[in-house]
């Protein structure tokens, strides 16, 4: 187990460097900081401008390796450069970050718990108009890319804005104008807060609510044999695996061994032949634990599987 998380470690670190390197050299050939000395009035020598971006390492009479290298020396070093201004870029990522955090934070909270909320209200309402009208909004919702909700919610606050001749919303900074009454300053960062922490609560509350529960039980209805039933709340549900090995105690203990995943036997709960699985996940750590289920189990399944980089092969068949 130590060696397949560092594994994984090891291709989380090597993707970041690949996405990292990649966006720089994007910004490297598409960006022109030298346009925000050539517009200024009055104009500016061009050898101080070619001298400023010299000192930043954004000159593109530089050779783009030669830079690139400069760069990744720099970051080796905890150095991640400076904008044509001067501003260090690793001091504008600390302060992001934590407003960032604090974000993710808030909103992945309030999300899991409204999501866990209207999918414990709609479980009990199945088939039911109110449980189609959440399920429709819910999979509206995720299909729609999260920069364009972040867009609508922002025309929507603009418009509310104007319309009660108030300042309620604020998107733009971490804080702006502050006014001089008690908690002025927390009021104003609430503020701030507010708009991008209701988009999360809404993407969070979208997923949790429906579509990680019907997502797996059709995905375990794929596999011949298994009987299912819908839960009627929380995040749990007993598939029927009785077909295959009666005792849930040695199947999960196979799952767990074979393909690496963590089920618990129904035996615990007075349910022998079923097992627990909980459907809070990822849609992607959803459907790769039931495919990798189907594969340990249905004997027309290929013979091989890769999980992760390492290549399993059925041989308890």
């Amino acid at each position: 187990m130590i060696r397949y998380l560092g594994r994984r470690l090891l291709n989380y670190a090597a993707l970041l460097f690949v996405a990292v390197s990649l966006t720089w050299v994007l910004a490297a050939t598409q960006l022109n900081p030298r346009a925000l000395f050539q517009l200024r009035q009055p104009p500016i020598d061009p050898e101080v401008i070619e001298n400023q971006l010299l000192r930043y390492n954004l000159s593109e009479n530089v050779p783009l390796v030669e830079r690139y290298w400069t760069w990744l020396s720099g970051v080796l070093r905890g150095d991640w450069g400076y904008s044509p201004l001067g501003v260090s870029v690793a001091e504008e990522i600390s302060t992001r970050m934590w407003v960032s955090l604090r974000l993710l934070l808030i909103g992945t909270l309030l999300g899991i718990l409204l999501g866990v909320a209207f999918g414990a209200w709609t479980a009990t309402r199945q088939y039911r108009v109110s449980d189609r009208v959440v399920t429709g909004i819910s999979l509206l919702i995720i299909s729609t890319p999260a920069f364009v909700i972040g867009h609508v919610t922002q025309i929507g606050a603009t418009w509310l804005n104007n319309l009660t001749q108030t300042r309620m919303f604020e998107f733009i900074g971490e804080t702006g104008e502050v006014g001089d009454y008690p908690l002025a300053d927390l009021v104003d960062r609430a503020q701030h807060l507010l708009l991008p922490t209701l988009v999360l609560i809404v993407l969070g509350a979208a997923s949790m609510s429906r579509i990680q529960r019907n997502l797996m039980l059709e995905r375990l209805q794929t596999i011949p044999g298994i009987h299912v039933t819908k839960p009627n709340g929380t995040f749990y549900c007993f598939p029927d695996f009785s077909a295959y090995m009666k005792d849930s105690q040695k199947l999960a203990e196979l799952l767990l061994a074979r393909v690496r995943v963590v089920t618990v036997p129904g035996k615990e709960f007075g349910m022998d032949g079923h097992l627990r699985l909980s459907y809070s996940g990822s849609v992607k750590e959803i459907i790769e634990a039931v495919d990798r289920m189907k594969w340990a189990l249905d004997p027309n399944a290929p013979n091989e599987i890769y999980i992760g980089d390492r290549k399993c092969i059925r041989d308890w068949m």
